[in-house]
Order: C-alpha cells, then structure tokens, then sequence
C-alpha cells in the first residue's frame, strides 16, 4: 500500500510511510493500492489483489478502503488471466484449417446446406461464391457426405473432383471418367452417350484452375452441354473465389457458358450466433472458458470469417490454458 500523502510504500509493520514518516491508519478511506494485472505486492507482502481489466473490478484482502484509478491500458482489447499453475487442460481445439470432411466435425451452415439441397433437388446447377477459407471446399464435402440421403441418390452418384491436382484438360477427364465408374477416358458425344439415362451430382472444387491459361473454353462448353436442361446426366456444384462470369470472359461481350446455368450462391460468413456458438461448442469440457467480452473481441477482429475465427480462437486458448 502506498501512503496518500506523498506516495511512498508503507511499513508492513505499523502501516507508517517509509518516506514520510506518516502513519496511516488501518480503513483509512485513503488509501490508494497501485492495481495491477496479477498479483499486487506491498512491501514484499502479498496482498492477493486481482483485476479483471474489462469491467475495471479487483478483489482481494485490503487493510481498508480503496480508491482505484483505471490506467488507459484498460481500455484495450482484454488479456486473458494466465492459467493456473499444475492445472490440466484438454489439447487446443482450435486452429485446424484446410477442408473439413467429416460431418462430426462440420459445424453450422444449417441454412445454407437447406437451400443448397432444396436448389439441388430441383435439378439447378450452383456456384458457391466467397473468399478463401470461407468454407466453399467443406461445404462441397458436406454436399458428398449428405447427398445421397437429402437427395436420395446412391453414394456413388454424388462426386467430386478437386481442381487443385489437375493440370490439363486430359487429367481433368481422365479424372472425371475415373469418378463416374467409366472403365475408359471418353469426352464430348461418346461421354454425353455413355451417361445416357444415369444422372450425377459433380462437385468441382477450386473451378479457378479451368482458366484459359491451362483449359480451352472447349471444357467448360463440354460441361455446359452435359449439366444443362432437366435430363442432363450432370448437376454441377462448382466453388470459386470469382464470380464465374468475371472468371470466365471466354468471348468479348459474352459470358462464360457456366455463368450462364449456374445460380450463384453467395457463401457468409458465420453468423454472430452461429460464431459463439461455434466457440462454445468447441471449448466443452476442455477446462478453459472465454468470457463474453473475449468472444465478442474474437468475433470483431475475425470478422467471423471461420479460418481467422479459429487462429484467433487458437492463440487465446493457449493464453489462457499455458500451452
């Protein structure tokens, strides 16, 4: 504790002001304790002071009142307090990134795989259209894992194709006729006849890869003709970062041929109650809790874009868990 008058530390002992010389009596509503984050310490002693930065309230065992004056750093984002010591905690379960495949560990979306399957259901091709690490790759494996049941369709008809390990228009077919059960590589009228009367969901990840640099506009008429009218043998379900018709200026004045059969479907990110949700879900029995005013710091910065929402997520649990 510090003596009101000039400032200086006061004896353990008898509460006089090692400066001074003033002796201070025990509940002096004048005291003044210099809050900290953490532990405060007079003379040695612990007091056993903690702050919570966020509302500006402290706690501990005093020998009287106490004036508190919050410093400007309290105004700041919140801390985390530090995590107690020889206290276990489960592993992080933030930060993963990359696609997510398994249904167990997809979380939220429910309105939008609604309207995705509702639109699939009505035979429409759709493009998912957002930035990256949206979610647009989880959302197409959420497509092939649910399919066959919201679409009653076997397992084998709802496919998917990664354009990342693609690299020409021979590979892309090759990969194609290898998914649709096709013992050879066929494209154009010979594939179009051979899936006569059969009908496909194609999942296309990563459809920025077909660009004219590495695909002919061939390509993207052949899928057109097999994914357009009512008894095509193709529903597509494409994923990109671009509108398709800036994707795809295949001839000047005109769209690209997919634009043209493809609804866009823009996809968000999480919603605020989607996102806290998330966050609580993922923190249950790990031990480590993040208060209302660290959620809604996550939420701002993140922007609940789900990538950026699980690094930050990630960085605060090991603040706050030690590890």
């Amino acid at each position: 504790m510090v003596c009101p008058g000039c400032g200086h530390t006061l004896s353990d002992a008898d509460q006089t002001c090692l400066g001074c010389g003033a002796a201070v009596a025990p509940g002096s509503p004048d005291v003044q304790i210099d809050l900290n984050v953490g532990t405060v310490e007079s003379g040695g002693t612990v007091i056993g002071a903690q702050i919570d930065e966020r509302r500006g309230i402290f706690g501990g065992t005093f020998y009287g009142p106490v004036n508190y004056y919050a410093s400007p750093h309290h105004l700041a984002p919140p801390h985390p307090a530090p995590a107690p010591a020889n206290r276990a905690f489960a592993p992080n379960p933030f930060g993963r990134r990359g696609r997510i495949d398994d249904p167990q560990e997809f979380f939220g979306r429910d309105e939008l795989l609604r309207r995705i399957f509702e639109e699939l259901g009505k035979g429409s091709n759709l493009a998912l259209i957002g930035p990256r690490e949206i979610g647009k790759s989880s959302l197409l494996c959420m497509i092939q894992r649910l399919g066959p049941d919201r679409l009653g369709m076997p397992a084998e008809h709802v496919i998917s194709i990664d354009m990342q390990i693609v690299h020409s228009e021979e590979d892309f077919f090759e990969a194609l006729c290898d998914e649709l059960r096709l013992p050879e590589t066929l494209r154009g009228f010979k594939l179009a006849r051979r899936l006569r009367g059969r009908h496909f969901v194609l999942c296309l990840d990563e459809i920025e890869k077909m660009r004219r640099d590495r695909f002919s506009a061939e390509v993207r008429d052949e899928l057109r003709g097999l994914a357009d009218g009512a008894r095509a043998p193709l529903t597509l379900v494409v994923a990109s970062s671009i509108p398709l018709a800036d994707l795809f200026p295949d001839k000047h004045g005109e769209t690209s041929p997919l634009a043209n059969i493809c609804s866009p479907l823009d996809v968000p990110p999480f919603t605020p109650a989607e996102a806290r949700a998330f966050l609580h879900a993922r923190l249950a029995g790990t031990g480590v809790e993040f208060s209302d005013a660290e959620i809604a710091d996550l939420l701002e910065r993140s922007g609940r874009h789900p990538a950026r929402l699980q690094q930050f997520a990630a960085d605060l649990y090991r603040a706050k868990s030690g590890g």
